[in-house]
Formats: structure tokens, sequence, C-alpha cells
């Protein structure tokens, strides 16, 4: 099978650690084909705290960047906020956070699909924004996320307007499993990603994995949590952070409309 294949290859050839035996399944779900491609771009990381490089680009103008750097938490929010600083809306994301050998921190080894703002002209990423994004993730991720990047045009904070609420739950069947797994369905929306990982940060839950989509103007996302202690999250933990996420989805809808 192409997907074993590229299980046996990667792991002999990546030298950053087993990456085909520390990738969790959805990972071989998503990218049954791709894994010698992904070990590469693993190993391009060296030493540095964060990587970014175009992985795919499209002919209807979405690129594919893949993130690399060591887990912690607000890593996402600080990946998202180099994306609105630039103007570009995630169309969907796959996140996934992997095991190294060695006594190595977790890794995190995640895909962004990329478009320019709505009103800006049609274009691919070009090799100079790859570049540059790349240095300001790298900076931000040395700095612990303190970054100085402006936090794009996300529009000014105001609570008049109405928006159709989102559905905002954890899967009950998941639950049941021991997992916590967020379900966030709601209209899609400049800086929607960043609001949702960054009321995720506040409530210190860690993001395991994501699936970020969206159809139709719907964005369809999924997020898999922890406690940072791995302590089970109680009914009230799980309340606030629903409540949180659901304050934030509304807070950027708002704050798109104002300026819509």
């Amino acid at each position: 099978m192409a997907g074993e294949t590229a299980r046996s290859v990667g792991g002999s050839e990546n030298t950053q650690g087993d990456f085909a035996t520390s990738m969790p399944d959805a990972y071989w779900k998503a990218f049954p084909n791709d894994a010698i491609e992904h070990v590469a771009i693993a190993a391009r990381r060296g030493d540095r705290s964060a990587h970014l490089e175009l992985w795919r680009a499209s002919n209807d103008g979405t690129s594919v960047v893949c993130v690399v750097a060591d887990d912690r938490p607000g890593l996402l929010s600080t990946i998202c906020r180099v994306f609105v600083a630039h103007e570009l809306d995630v169309v969907s994301a796959q996140i996934y956070r992997r095991q190294r050998p060695h006594d190595l921190p977790p890794e995190a080894f995640d895909f962004f699909w990329l478009r320019p703002r709505r009103g800006r002209a049609a274009r691919r990423l070009s090799a100079e924004l790859v570049a540059m994004m790349a240095g300001e993730l790298e900076t931000a991720v040395a700095n612990e996320g303190r970054s100085t990047l402006p936090p794009g045009r996300m529009g000014p904070k105001n609570s008049f307007g109405s928006v159709p609420p989102p559905r905002v739950y954890f899967n009950t069947s998941s639950l049941r499993r021991g997992e916590y797994v967020l379900i966030v369905e709601t209209l899609d929306c400049p800086g929607l990603l960043l609001s949702i990982s960054l009321a995720l940060h506040r409530q210190d839950v860690e993001i395991a994995t994501s699936d970020v989509r969206t159809e139709d103007g719907i964005a369809h996302d999924s997020f898999v949590l922890a406690d940072p202690s791995a302590k089970p999250l109680s009914s009230d933990r799980l309340a606030a952070l629903r409540q949180a996420v659901v304050e934030a989805v509304r807070t950027r809808l708002l704050e798109t409309q104002s300026i819509g």
C-alpha cells in the first residue's frame, strides 16, 4: 500500500525522529501518500524555533502552507496572528501533534489552506511573502508568542447588530470515550480561527488536533482538547470552555458585520 510504503521510508529517513510512527491516525487518513514529502519538511525545520513553508498551491488561489514547531500553549493563535496580519483567510486547516523520541518536546505539524482576503486581488502566495511570514513566525515563537505583529484588520469592537448564533458543543460519543472534541459550526469570517484559538488558550486548554473546514460560507471546525496537566475536564470546565468559545465567535461575527 502507498501509505505503508511512506511509513517505512519516512521512518528510516527522518532525521528529526521516527516521523511515521509518531503521527496520529488522523494524519494518515488525511495524507495517506504524502509522508515522504512531510518528512523532508520536518527535517528542514532544523534547529529553528518554528518553520513555515509553502507545500502546495492550486489554480483557484488557495495555497497550503505547513508549519512545524515545538508544540506549546498559544501556538495556534500565534500562527493565526501572522496570517491575519497579512490579510489571509484560513479556508481549512489540519492540526497535529506528534511525540518525538529522545525526550524531545512534542512537535506541532500543521497545515493551513490560505486564501487572500476578499477585496484583494486574487493571487498565490509569493516566495517573498512566504519567507516574510516564516521569519515573523519564527521570531514570535522564539519570543514565547510575544509578537510585535500588528493584529491585522480585525475590525472595531462593538455590541450592536445581530448574527445567527454559532453552534458550539462537545461531541457526546467522544465524551463517553474520555475524549474532549469541541465542535464549532458558524458563519465563516476573517480571523475566526484566531478568535477561537485565543479563547481556548485563555481558558488554559491545549489543542491536540484540529480539523478546520469551510463549506459554502459555513465553518465546520473540530478541536480535540486536553488539560495541560492531563487531568480530566469536569462538566463545569467543559461548560466554561463552550461559553468562552461562543462569546469569542459571536464577538468576531459582530466585528465583521460592523465593517461589512
